[in-house]
């Protein structure tokens, strides 16, 4: 007797769908893991802020103007590239992770 489309999908399902639900749940995973990843850029750039002020307040300079620039260096030349670099990480994992689901 034939089988109908709905009994091949459906045994097709009971051997696939578990490898897909193992990788379902690891992009579920992600944005837990890049958020705690974020916090430990703040974090830093949070340090590295304390760091500046009290180098410039220990000079007599804390008012001069001179924290803000190097904060906002820091920003530019730290942090944004960071976070930019992070973001990147995050999008290729769920790429590669939708692309392990079709090749599934």
């Amino acid at each position: 007797m034939a089988r109908s489309i709905d009994q091949i999908t459906a045994e097709l399902n009971s051997a696939y769908q578990p490898q897909i639900d193992v990788v379902n749940k690891q992009m579920a995973e992600l944005p837990a893991y890049y958020q705690a990843q974020q916090g430990g850029l703040d974090t830093a750039k949070t340090n590295a802020f304390g760091d500046i002020t009290n180098m410039a307040s220990s000079r007599g300079m804390s008012y001069s103007g001179m924290p803000i620039a190097e904060q906002s260096r820091y920003v530019g030349e730290k942090y944004l590239p960071a976070m930019a670099q992070l973001k990147q990480q995050q999008t290729q994992q769920q790429y590669g992770l939708q692309t392990n689901i079709n090749d599934i």
